[in-house]
């Protein structure tokens, strides 16, 4: 395994990642074990506009689930931003191993926050233990296939995600973003969503990005009580400048406080 630094959010993170050359030998067949076929994908850290957003929150009280972590860069991320715990999940146990490497190298000697990792499918999360309870799911960029929708409004509809908890997804626009919010709202989340553009791999060219923000309404609250949220317009290249006067990406107020983002500046 390699070491690699980035700059995401404004933090400096680092994470542990497979070489070269056992990213050859999972693209020959040469892998040993499940999500260990696709490590060529998950191998490779994506900065989406996730980081952004959350580089505005306060997770001091809230119970983190990197679900899909791959390399663990949202979960790192979050570890960074104070949250209480994270729980690194993937279906690879190399990728649970690298983000649990990247986490202990990125963690300060008074760093409170609890780390664990979970090896497994999130399509068996709802009727398989042990799964944590949490506040908040991040899942950067781990939606590839129709099927992944009804599976992980399925996983939010579960004890896994807490009433009231929320649930941020982001990633590459590849046509699933319609599927995936008329599921979740008929399922009864109140759903966000915004798009726009991240930088792509070769520094110019832009990859098309969604972001969804998903709210679990607290037990007995009728979703239409809730504050009605409208779509946005994402820019993640002006979110880097903590000053800036740009409208961020919000949470609705009804969000429990410990995962509220500060009040944006005022122009």
């Amino acid at each position: 395994m390699e070491r690699r630094e980035l700059f995401v959010g404004g933090r400096r993170v680092l994470l542990y990642a497979p070489t070269a050359s056992e990213i050859s030998k999972a693209v020959d067949g040469n892998s040993c074990g499940p999500g260990d076929a696709e490590l060529h994908t998950w191998a490779v850290p994506w900065e989406s506009g996730l980081f952004a957003q959350l580089s505005h929150w306060d997770l001091s009280a809230a119970d983190v689930l990197d679900l899909g972590c791959g390399l663990g860069l949202a979960g790192v991320f979050a570890m960074l931003q104070g949250a209480k715990s994270v729980c690194f999940a993937d279906r690879s146990h190399r990728a649970v191993e690298l983000a649990l490497l990247s986490a202990a190298e990125n963690r300060g000697p008074e760093a409170r926050c609890e780390v664990r990792g979970r090896q497994g499918c999130w399509a068996q999360a709802a009727s398989a233990a042990p799964w944590p309870e949490v506040d908040l799911i991040l899942g950067n960029e781990i939606v590839y296939v129709t099927e992944a929708c009804g599976e992980l409004t399925a996983l939010l509809r579960s004890s896994v995600l807490r009433p009231g908890g929320m649930a941020v997804f982001s990633g590459c626009d590849r046509g699933l973003s319609d599927t995936f919010q008329a599921q979740l709202i008929a399922a009864g989340f109140i759903v966000q969503c915004g798009n726009g553009f991240a930088p792509g791999s070769d520094g110019a060219t832009p990859n098309p990005t969604i972001l969804l923000l998903v709210l679990k309404p607290e037990v007995g609250q009728e979703p239409s009580a809730l504050s009605s949220l409208s779509s946005v317009f994402i820019r993640p290249e002006a979110w880097q400048d903590t000053g800036s006067t740009k409208a961020k990406f919000a949470p609705p107020p009804c969000v429990a406080s410990s995962i509220m983002p500060p009040t944006p500046p005022t122009p």
